[in-house]
């Protein structure tokens, strides 16, 4: 699954989720498998999560990214990208009326749509400046 937004990292030319740990370090979380090549370490067994503590000095950029998904003319905030699939979600109650979409709690609605089905995704990288040097 891709993640579109959050606080985020370039480790060694590619894109990782980044955390600011309370103990000080800093890591680096991934769910592909060929990174335990890399020195990345499973979280827990049975788990496809991945980390990997690093020094601020590895990291070529650290950046918050948004994502704006506009799906049959409405813009959802915060997609996921899994494979060809987006996962929309909203808080907002008419988009969950409007498009059908599954109530997870009571002011939070998800559906899942093909990537062919969407009209335009946007990104935005905003650069952490108390992280890149």
């Amino acid at each position: 699954m891709n993640r579109t937004w959050g606080k985020m990292a370039i480790y060694n030319e590619k894109e990782y989720e980044f955390l600011n740990k309370s103990d000080g370090t800093f890591a680096v979380f991934s769910y592909d498998i060929n990174d335990l090549n890399d020195g990345f370490i499973r979280l827990e067994e049975g788990n496809d999560r991945l980390m990997r503590i690093i020094k601020l000095e590895e990291l070529s950029f650290v950046f918050k990214k948004s994502t704006i998904v506009v799906y049959k003319g409405d813009e959802f905030d915060g997609a996921s990208i899994d494979g060809d699939e987006v996962i929309l979600h909203t808080r907002w109650v008419p988009f969950g009326k409007k498009h059908n979409m599954k109530m997870l709690d009571k002011d939070e609605y998800v559906l899942t749509v093909k990537l062919s089905e969407i009209d335009e995704i946007n990104q935005k990288w905003i650069p952490l400046p108390q992280y890149n040097k």
